[in-house]
């Protein structure tokens, strides 16, 4: 060996190894590891698999793959329908708004909440209202029918509000309560859009109202006006001897029960569908002559009686939402639609109590 020679150097080291080559015994198929791949690559290289590695992935599935079921301890209820009172209503007008109330005490105003107030068309009982409700709290501020008592006008020192007075029932009170309100839109032209829509909305109301009185004459014939023939006719004392059931029903005969403000349908059997009669006083009066108890509507402040229906055994009532309920009487079938939910239930308690007098009064 030339390396363990005294005098082995260099040069000599180099002499033996001239002729030999020292890569003979090299592979022929050997290959550097990542040969071709550039050296600042940001790819990363993953090894290949071999039948070993792949046979024990088989074997044993990724835990992200597995997803357990599990049974809830506690039931969960079944989903709740969630009924707003719009779903019988058509949108006529929707607009975002800022609305404000006047207190008194203070002798200021003072926001309400900024939300879309609406105006909703009731096909059956054709009516408006005006509705708003704050915006993400869904809370009402603004609830209340349009009628001829509602007077929008502009308020002082400002083209994009309108202020107007009336029965308001918000998610503050159980009844309507009397105030001042003010709604202040982006721009004058969504102000004035919504005026006209207003004035629009309560002179189509009132035609419905005329409609309806005159068409009152099929319920209540004493709504008609009587002829001239009728007027000139004098009644002979001596010879005409009248009885009870020939006169009139004065007050004095009635107690009344229960009053509230409601807008009124009636289905005969002529009628298909739902036409309105009127909105005005509900009242649930007490006959001292019959013993029985009685279903009024009465407008144009209690001088007109559009409905006058007694509630006998056999009437029946039944609830159709919140706040409206159906009866039977000698006519045909009632719709009442009432504007708080007490209200409409204070009438059912009395309806239930008209039916008991109905059936003391057969047993007597």
């Amino acid at each position: 060996n030339p390396d363990s020679s005294p005098g082995a150097s260099f040069a000599t080291l180099a002499a033996v190894n001239n002729n030999s080559d020292i890569f003979a015994n090299a592979k022929k198929d050997f290959s550097w590891a990542s040969q071709g791949t550039p050296l600042f690559s940001n790819k990363k290289i993953t090894p290949k698999k071999t039948e070993d590695d792949s046979s024990e992935d088989e074997g044993c599935p990724e835990q992200d793959q597995h997803d357990p079921h599990f049974e809830p301890i506690v039931p969960l209820p079944d989903a709740i329908e969630v009924r707003t009172g719009e779903e019988d209503e058509i949108k006529e007008f929707c607009q975002r708004a800022k609305l404000y109330r006047y207190i008194n005490d203070t002798k200021e105003w003072k926001e309400r909440g900024v939300g879309e107030i609406k105006i909703l068309w009731h096909p059956i009982n054709r009516t408006y209202r005006l509705l708003m409700r704050r915006e993400q709290v869904h809370k009402v501020v603004c609830n209340h029918l349009l009628n001829e008592s509602i007077v929008m006008q502009p308020m002082k020192n400002s083209e994009t509000s309108l202020t107007w007075g009336a029965m308001n029932l918000s998610d503050e009170h159980d009844e309507p309560v009397s105030e001042l309100l003010a709604v202040k839109f982006k721009n004058h032209e969504l102000c004035i859009q919504f005026k006209e829509k207003v004035e629009d909305c309560i002179q189509k109301v009132e035609e419905y109202k005329k409609s309806a009185i005159a068409a009152s004459s099929v319920i209540n014939p004493s709504v008609v006006e009587g002829n001239d023939e009728d007027d000139n006719y004098e009644e002979d004392d001596d010879d005409y001897e009248g009885t009870d059931e020939d006169n009139d029903y004065y007050p004095e005969d009635f107690e009344l029960l229960f009053e509230t403000e409601a807008t009124v349908s009636m289905k005969s059997d002529t009628l298909s569908e739902w036409e309105l009669v009127g909105s005005g006083s509900l009242q649930v009066v007490y006959d001292r002559d019959y013993l029985l108890s009685r279903i009024l509507l009465k407008v144009d402040n209690n001088e007109t009686e559009l409905i006058n229906s007694i509630i006998t055994g056999d009437s029946v009532m039944n609830q159709i939402t919140e706040k409206e309920y159906t009866w039977s009487g000698e006519e045909g079938q009632f719709l009442a639609t009432f504007q708080s939910i007490p209200a409409a239930e204070e009438f059912k308690l009395h309806f239930k109590d008209g039916i008991n007098f109905a059936d003391k009064a057969l047993s007597n």
